[in-house]
């Protein structure tokens, strides 16, 4: 269960082939979690990505403004840790 929320300035990339190595490591989760043609892209390009391609790609449930982040946040908490314990725990 991924649940993610994020500033929406956040911005992202892989670091790998700018450091002279491959980032094999970061992109086995990544590669989890998007498709595998833009989990290379990410890799062998590392272009920066922002938040509208991180929402488009899976890996965040959506942004929000920056002000609101920690709120937002708290509440989504809330919400979760509202509902059966038991529940939680299998669904995770």
């Amino acid at each position: 269960m991924k649940i993610s929320d994020c500033s929406e300035n956040a911005k992202f990339y892989t670091l790998g082939v700018n450091l002279g190595t491959f980032c094999s490591i970061s992109l086995v989760g990544i590669g989890r979690n998007i498709h595998r043609k833009d989990a290379t892209e990410l890799a062998l390009t590392v272009d920066l990505f922002l938040v509208a391609d991180a929402v488009r790609f899976g890996l965040i449930n959506r942004a929000v403004p920056t002000d609101f982040l920690l709120e937002e946040t708290e509440k989504l908490a809330q919400k979760i840790a509202s509902k059966l314990a038991i529940c939680i725990k299998l669904g995770k």
